[in-house]
């Protein structure tokens, strides 16, 4: 689950345009395989759906949420949120493609991209501002706070400065460390084991034996939502200033949810490849050893040009 410690901070203003799907088909190859070759453990693994905007890949914005109205006003809404390309479809999409007869047998650069995908949407449905969009008097337009990334807020209980209320989600109630740094320093990966030891004893499974019965995507989705509307909003009620005891309640959320995360992850991988050809399983496991030993003997080499 600290897939969700090393995202990138908030999403981007959101691209809602139907073409984006469109813009997909048309790309042959969005990610090099020396780009995914970095990113071939879980944790970076995790981030990569992140860390390809940085080259300019928006055309998959609309996949990393699914926004529901928060709208206890009641103003008239021109607002779909049951449209195609959002995080619930694209997770059904992925789960078909990389599980359909035809490519079963097969390990391919596209495979191997949508799981990555796949591994980061979990992530965002756990975050209760991927799956809601708040309008009231001051959020009225389309899309209303675009899920919290145009809602401002006030946050004196640290020096970090967060722009949104999206952002201080996306950090983890504003407790997390800064973890987007590329590659994790040695220290940020111990940082993130022991912080990992402390959720798993903090939360067992038996402990949200009650969560963990609910198996689709569309039940964790509504679960955020509820979270978004009856707190993260609720509590704010308007407001734009993110008091402590608000913070700490916060946190408490996101502990919960960077573990639920974790754990449905596991379950929905575990249950999607049960049926895989285990040769196929061998051979991508050992595909990434031997990729380790390319590396490993590069890195040999050119300590021995660097000595001559």
């Amino acid at each position: 689950f600290f897939f969700l410690m090393i995202r990138r901070p908030p999403r981007s203003t959101q691209s809602r345009s139907s073409a984006a799907s469109d813009v997909y088909k048309r790309q042959t190859l969005y990610g090099s395989e020396q780009s995914l070759q970095y990113y071939k453990d879980f944790q970076y693994a995790s981030v990569w759906a992140d860390d390809i905007k940085d080259q300019g890949f928006k055309m998959f914005d609309q996949w990393h949420y699914m926004d529901r109205p928060v709208n206890e006003q009641g103003f008239l809404l021109n607002f779909d949120h049951s449209r195609h390309n959002n995080a619930e479809w694209i997770i059904q999409q992925i789960s078909g493609a990389l599980t359909n007869q035809v490519a079963i047998n097969s390990l391919t650069i596209e495979k191997s991209q949508m799981l990555r995908f796949l591994i980061h949407i979990f992530g965002d449905i756990h975050q209760p501002l991927h799956t809601s969009t708040l309008f009231n008097e001051e959020f009225h337009t389309e899309d209303g706070d675009q899920g919290g990334t145009q809602y401002k807020i006030e946050y004196n209980l640290t020096s970090r400065n967060y722009s949104s209320l999206h952002y201080f989600w996306d950090s983890g109630a504003g407790v997390l460390p800064d973890l987007h740094q590329r590659p994790l320093t040695s220290d940020n990966f111990t940082w993130v084991s022991n912080y990992s030891s402390y959720l798993l004893n903090k939360f067992p499974r038996e402990k949200l034996k009650d969560q963990l019965s609910k198996k689709q995507p569309m039940d964790w989705i509504l679960e955020s939502y509820s979270i978004a509307r009856t707190f993260v909003y609720g509590q704010l009620n308007g407001s734009h200033v993110i008091t402590e005891d608000y913070r700490d309640k916060a946190y408490a959320i996101v502990e919960q949810r960077l573990v639920l995360g974790g754990y449905r992850l596991c379950d929905y991988l575990l249950n999607l490849f049960k049926d895989f050809p285990i040769e196929v399983l061998q051979k991508f496991a050992y595909q990434n050893q031997q990729q380790d030993t390319k590396e490993q003997n590069s890195k040999y080499q050119a300590r021995n040009l660097r000595w001559k």
